[in-house]
């Protein structure tokens, strides 16, 4: 039995910290080469998949944090859409699967959101390790965004997750981040304002249509639209009960 359980613990890539909780440690990434050597993309998701019994198991705040370390995730980026790479991403990896199935993913999220200070960046030397921050605010706020996640949240979590927005959104404007970067912050926005219903705010119907195809397309038809929807957050935020 010994022998067993030593085996086990070689085979599968699991750390159990002092409170015994269950964290998985992916086998194979691009920083240790191992997704490299595998032949296929298939070869490469499938690597990546966590143990039935141990995805169950896990906490939604450790999962969510395997999530934004799926080694797979900047392929998103490869499409076109990125809508379209989202959705191949997020529906590929069990450890999204089992995220969307928990009840507190959106409380877990939210934490996890919150504790990622855009001020960090400053603090980062190598432009690598700051291009890997802002990529994962960035993956953060995508799945914020996925309606799987805002249709659990409650009035508080959604006011305490906007109120947030307009925090990173204020950082975001101080810096030297890319529109893509500041984009997946709006889309949030959009993304519950649109949920609830965008018609509460009377808005015309010319632009109901561009803030409905950007939560779909994620695309924007026009810069003003970033300070459109921030204004837009706040008008929402004041008569949200």
């Amino acid at each position: 039995m010994k022998k067993l359980t030593i085996l086990l613990l070689l085979i599968i890539p699991v750390i159990l910290n002092a409170q015994d909780k269950i964290i998985w440690d992916f086998p194979y990434t691009i920083e240790n080469g191992g997704l490299k050597k595998l032949k296929s993309y298939q070869e490469r998701v499938d690597s990546c998949q966590i143990p039935y019994f141990l995805v169950m198991n896990i906490s939604t705040v450790d999962l969510a944090k395997i999530c934004l370390d799926y080694p797979l995730f900047e392929v998103m980026t490869a499409h076109n859409n990125l809508q379209v790479g989202y959705n191949q991403v997020s529906n590929e990896f069990n450890g999204f699967t089992e995220l969307f199935k928990r009840d507190d993913s959106g409380a877990a999220l939210i934490h996890l959101y919150k504790s990622h200070k855009i001020d960090a960046i400053d603090k980062l030397e190598r432009p690598k390790d700051r291009g890997g921050y802002n990529a994962r605010i960035f993956h953060l706020e995508f799945i914020l965004s996925d309606e799987r996640i805002i249709e659990k949240l409650t009035n508080s979590q959604i006011r305490e997750l906007l109120s947030e927005t307009l925090i990173k959104l204020e950082e975001k404007n101080k810096r030297d981040i890319s529109l893509l970067r500041v984009l997946s912050t709006s889309l949030i926005m959009a993304r519950i304002m649109g949920y609830k219903d965008f018609n509460k705010f009377r808005i015309k119907k010319e632009q109901f249509l561009k803030y409905d195809y950007f939560t779909k397309a994620v695309f924007l038809t026009d810069i003003n639209m970033i300070e459109e929807i921030k204004n837009l957050t706040i008008e929402y935020l004041s008569e949200l009960k």
